[in-house]
């Protein structure tokens, strides 16, 4: 129901009969003491507005004349991968341990270092973790994890862990508790009935990577359990809500220690089929000594349901900070390793990465290089970014495998599109080889890791994110990369071969000016017509590169190697 409302008419005169006018000097007085309200109004109202205006004009400056402010961190960044083990002992028993690598902090800032990609750190045995929440003993004690992530911090570097997913250790208390059938634990790991009741026979064919089978029988428990990475590391059981469940506390664990993000290993061996079906064999050669490789492993990589506990883990990791991110080592080649990306409306690893690059060496052909790139590039999706693993643990060192190569290589990986790993040692041509220290030795060293220092800061520059990437001159001999934006560029030529050549980059892309400034070259090699012509301009139609030499360039305003000017941190 509507209530009336009664509003008198300014034409019913005795409601105001009793109303006294106002002197003209109250109306003096008002308007006197109303002046200051109104100006203490407006002079917070101005200061305000003021204060906006300026913020924007910064906010504005700031993203035109520096546009890598609001980028990802980790597309400028050199992901610096170290095995604590094997980088620096601080206490003389022959082992590296987390005391070393804090007092080589300085050194990791002195190279323009900006993030640390940690390996073998946790308490193992056997190969395998057996506490993924501590450090081992070798290595120190959680307070100096503390303490390096403190001191990293300080520096801006960032730390990046690798996690464990897909196996433990034998001696892992979950295995031993799995083993005696304990309640929670009894399915934690993959258990299999022989196939045969009267021998013990594999359920399937399935090898694992050393080329033996990949089911190994327990007598306690009278059934065979799983491990692909080997007998020692049993394959714990990912389709297993409390497996699950113990890995996202794991990484919460760890997110509250600071860190900056995990790496995934061995990514795509998390899920194997259920069925355990056969996985087909892809050699006519029908014998026992089948090897790994001659296996499809269409039934134990790149399972689909990898994806669901990638997307656990991520959501995690954002909870805490978009900024942190998730890498996954991938098997294989590229085209199934972009799945690991997600979509774009749910991204799932920040990076994804092989370990095809590993493989090249001092033989490797311009056109070979060229196919890694550019395939590489075209299966990452718009929302993904490259990544590039050249050095690893478990391969031969960069410098023995691509010899008099090293700068040219890391000229070459430092300019691509994309986030590169380099394993530590190899930024000055360290040698799987023992005894190689002398003083030539040294020399050589010192003139890599002048030029490492230097291509991880011109990292720093908008180019290397938003610059096209070309391949103006590539045969089997050589291999040349260009990197452009607007009117600035790189551009790095490489002799892959024994024998000196002259290139003539005229007409080779629209984007290439007549003339260059030589920025840097490899300095194995001194007897160049560029000699002597660092940070001078040289035409480009007469490039005279020596055996295995390497040289960088740069065309356009403010491209500078030497540019002092500091990535702001995000």
């Amino acid at each position: 129901m509507v209530v009336p409302i009664n509003i008198p008419l300014a034409t019913d005169t005795k409601l105001f009969n009793n109303v006294k006018p106002v002197s003209r000097n109250t109306k003096i007085v008002l308007k006197k003491k109303a002046r200051p309200v109104i100006r203490s109004q407006k002079r917070p109202c101005l200061i305000l507005s003021l204060t906006a205006f300026t913020v924007i004009c910064l906010f504005m400056t700031v993203l035109y004349f520096n546009p890598l402010s609001y980028e990802p961190w980790y597309k400028t960044a050199t992901l610096y991968h170290v095995d604590v083990g094997t980088f620096q002992d601080s206490d003389g028993d022959g082992i590296g341990d987390l005391k070393g690598l804090i007092s080589k902090v300085e050194y990791l800032e002195r190279q323009n270092i900006k993030a640390l990609m940690l390996s073998s750190f946790y308490k193992s045995e056997n190969d395998g973790i057996i506490n993924h929440k501590d450090v081992c003993h070798t290595c120190g004690v959680m307070d100096n994890f503390r303490e390096l992530i403190k001191q990293l911090k300080k520096k801006g570097i960032r730390l990046i862990i690798d996690f464990y997913p897909n196996h433990t250790s034998d001696k892992h208390p979950w295995f031993t508790a799995s083993i005696k059938g304990l309640k929670s634990y009894d399915d934690y790991y993959i258990w299999s009935d022989s196939a045969s009741d009267d021998e013990r026979k594999p359920p399937n064919n399935w090898l694992n990577i050393h080329g033996e089978s990949a089911w190994t029988w327990n007598e306690e428990r009278k059934q065979f359990y799983l491990g692909i990475f080997g007998k020692h590391l049993p394959d714990l059981n990912l389709r297993n809500p409390l497996v699950r469940n113990e890995l996202k506390d794991i990484i919460t664990y760890w997110m509250e220690e600071d860190v900056d993000g995990f790496n995934v290993v061995a990514a795509s061996h998390l899920v194997e089929n259920s069925y355990l079906f056969n996985e087909p064999v892809l050699t006519l050669n029908k014998a026992k000594n089948l090897q790994y490789e001659n296996i499809d492993h269409i039934f134990t990589i790149d399972q689909h349901e990898n994806l669901d506990l990638f997307a656990e883990w991520k959501k995690i990791i954002n909870n805490f900070s978009k900024k942190k991110i998730l890498i996954a080592e991938v098997s294989g080649s590229f085209p199934k390793g972009r799945m690991y990306y997600g979509n774009e409306t749910f991204p799932l690893a920040t990076l994804v990465y092989n370990s095809e690059f590993t493989q090249i060496n001092e033989n490797v052909t311009g056109t070979k290089l060229r196919w890694y790139f550019a395939s590489s590039i075209d299966d990452v999706p718009s929302y993904g970014w490259p990544a590039w693993m050249i050095g690893s643990k478990t391969k031969p060192r960069l410098g023995s495998r691509v010899g008099d190569l090293l700068d040219g290589i890391h000229m070459i990986v430092m300019l691509a599109k994309g986030t590169p790993i380099t394993y530590s040692g190899d930024e000055f041509g360290i040698s799987s080889l023992p005894n190689e220290d002398n003083v030539q030795m040294s020399m050589k060293r010192e003139s890599h890791l002048s030029i490492f220092r230097k291509l991880l800061e011109l990292r720093n520059h908008y180019v290397i994110i938003y610059g096209i990437q070309q391949y103006p001159i590539v045969t089997d001999q050589v291999f040349s990369l260009l990197r452009c934006h607007d009117s600035k560029g790189f551009l790095v030529a490489v002799n892959l071969s024994n024998d000196p050549i002259t290139l003539d980059f005229t007409g080779t892309s629209p984007r290439l000016p007549s003339k260059a400034t030589l920025v840097l070259q490899s300095g194995h090699f001194v007897n160049s017509s560029l000699s002597n012509k660092e940070q001078q301009k040289v035409s480009l139609n007469n490039i005279y590169l020596g055996p295995k030499h390497a040289a960088l360039f740069s065309f356009g305003p403010s491209v500078n190697v030497r540019d002092k000017k500091k990535r702001p941190k995000m």
